[in-house]
């Protein structure tokens, strides 16, 4: 069974209803907005009957629709979270209090924290939360490095993804004793793997991550002007467990 592996570098935002979604077509170094595109995401989140995960900042979920819908293991790591990816029908999630998630998370899982399962006969996991989402998606785009330096020049500029806007409309529910429903809005801009790999201009002067880091907070700060405000809670598992998160 296959997976994949990829940086995940974010920032999240919390908006009221009536908060507009706002214009990145006039930020410094974007060259163009993509069309909205909606999707309807639903995603049961799952951990050890004592919260080990959750514990050490470990998210497991399995989530259908949209173009990444599968398996999701993210893991913190020093500069946002490494995300690794399974297929949908890989693992088997039928009964929600005897989880086996794909071979291939397991594996890394464990890699990563020892004292988790290792394979599918020792795994033992629960379902801990549901979180349902209608997602609405922008691509921002960027400049190529080649363009950068044609731009004066005249000659033609060619772009591609480096940020995905996101608005989520959010409907949760806690499934541990004590757990509750919630809904909320919320806003994230996600950087895309072509900017986390954009290593240079031309002249190997700049740092991608620098660069990559730039494009981030100036796309940050125009949400902040439109109305958002920084989120006080790190993912949306976090929210939906509410007080049932473990200390």
């Amino acid at each position: 069974m296959s997976s994949t592996d990829q940086l995940e570098v974010e920032v999240k935002f919390s908006v009221d209803d009536a908060t507009p979604v706002p214009d990145f077509s006039s930020v410094e170094g974007v060259a163009g907005v993509g069309a909205e595109q909606r999707f309807t995401l639903s995603a049961t989140y799952y951990d050890t009957p004592d919260l080990q995960l959750t514990r050490n900042k470990i998210t497991l979920r399995r989530r259908s629709g949209g173009p990444d819908e599968g398996w999701h293991l993210k893991l913190p790591g020093t500069r946002g979270r490494r995300e690794v990816h399974a297929p949908l029908d890989a693992g088997d999630a039928t009964d929600s209090h005897h989880v086996r998630p794909p071979r291939a998370l397991l594996e890394t899982l464990h890699e990563a924290l020892p004292a988790a399962p290792a394979d599918d006969d020792s795994a033992d996991f629960i379902a801990i939360a549901q979180v349902d989402n209608e997602r609405h998606v922008t691509d921002v785009m960027v400049d190529s490095p080649s363009s950068r330096g044609d731009a004066e020049s005249g000659k033609s500029a060619t772009s591609y993804k480096g940020a995905e806007f996101c608005d989520d409309h959010v409907s949760s529910r806690g499934l541990l004793e004590g757990g509750q429903a919630q809904h909320w809005r919320e806003w994230e801009i996600e950087l895309s793997p072509e900017i986390l790999d954009d290593r240079n201009d031309g002249d190997g002067q700049r740092d991608n991550h620098s660069f990559a880091d730039d494009f981030l907070d100036r796309l940050s700060q125009h949400a902040l002007a439109a109305g958002a405000k920084k989120s006080s809670s790190p993912s949306k598992l976090v929210m939906a467990m509410g007080d049932t998160m473990p200390d």
